[in-house]
């Protein structure tokens, strides 16, 4: 994408027979992270009312904060951000009783988050939904356990998945499967434009590498949260 906004282009009569079923549209975001805790949750989601033939999705994570949480990790759960700090990749957030501090110190193209508090916590990156109608504070999109006195290194990527679902789910749930048609699209690759036809699913060019199509009942975690590698304990 030359640009920062992504357009999905309906099929005709694709808009009227989504919304007559009650499909959402909803939106996750890819990090990357040796911390084995780490789980996906809702960064997005449109409602059926606000279907029309084109949908704008700005997949860039704009105001992107760290955020900690005294929720736990629980499938079908939210886990809501009781503070929350911008930072920039290769900055390292410092948590403490009195909040998060960003620092220099960090990895470039991660975000580091170093725990000084005095209790376990859950911690995660935040940022901006990708639907306009969406917009307002951060949305917690990713969260991992981070212990006292640990550190939890995430590097964000340029990849979401976008998925037609007609369950409703709010916004920073873990949801654990794809529960309808979905598209992981890596976007700083991607064209400005992905097609869907209710009757077809989701379209791009043929033989296009950086969209994949992600059946129903997927487990999502492998897809959003990935794993470094061997050597790279920095998490990218």
């Amino acid at each position: 994408m030359t640009g920062e906004t992504l357009t999905i282009k309906l099929a005709d009569g694709s808009a009227a027979r989504l919304k007559a079923s009650g499909f959402q549209l909803y939106g996750f975001r890819q990090v990357i992270s040796s911390n084995k805790s780490g789980v996906p949750l809702v960064a997005s989601r449109l409602g059926d009312a606000q279907f029309v033939d084109t949908i704008s999705v700005d997949p860039s994570p704009h105001h992107f904060s760290v955020y900690i949480s005294l929720d736990r990790i629980a499938v079908d759960h939210a886990v809501v951000a009781g503070d929350q700090a911008a930072i920039r990749e290769g900055e390292l957030a410092e948590v403490s009783t009195n909040g998060i501090e960003p620092r220099s110190g960090g990895t470039a193209g991660t975000v580091t988050v170093l725990s000084m508090a005095e209790r376990a916590m859950v911690c995660g990156l935040s940022a901006a939904a990708m639907f306009p109608a969406n917009d307002g504070p951060a949305v917690p999109y990713s969260g991992f356990d981070i212990e006292v006195g640990a550190q939890v290194v995430i590097a964000p990527t340029a990849s979401i998945l976008l998925m037609w679902a007609t369950s409703t789910y709010d916004l920073s749930v873990f949801m654990a499967k794809s529960l309808g048609r979905s598209v992981l699209l890596a976007t700083d690759l991607a064209d400005a434009t992905i097609g869907f036809d209710i009757d077809v699913g989701w379209q791009w060019p043929p033989g296009a590498l950086w969209a994949k199509a992600i059946p129903p009942n997927t487990e999502l975690k492998p897809l959003l949260v990935l794993d470094p590698g061997h050597n790279r304990p920095l998490g990218y």
